[in-house]
């Protein structure tokens, strides 16, 4: 099953300044985030702490609905898309 999943460029690496998207497998937002990290291995160290967690700083949306706290476990179905924001603060 094909997921559209959107994430800020920069975390890929992109240089472009619109969103990037990518085609992501899994029943869960946990499975299609780990495939992202797969196809992006530099995506997993913005999303997940070294046991595997999702950071606290990161907010992802299954169809413009937000899914805390269950973010892991929430099913997805074919067409549904999920957005990835990641609060980065600095000064």
């Amino acid at each position: 099953m094909s997921i559209k999943l959107k994430i800020r460029p920069d975390l890929l690496h992109n240089d472009s300044y619109r969103e990037a998207t990518a085609e992501v497998k899994g029943t869960t937002v946990g499975e299609c985030l780990n495939d992202l990290a797969r196809q992006f291995p530099i995506v997993k160290k913005w999303l997940f702490d070294e046991k595997g967690q999702l950071y606290e700083h990161v907010n992802v949306m299954v169809n413009g609905e937000e899914i805390f706290p269950i973010i892991l476990e929430s099913l997805v179905s074919p067409g549904d898309e999920i957005s990835i924001i990641v609060f980065i603060a600095g000064g």
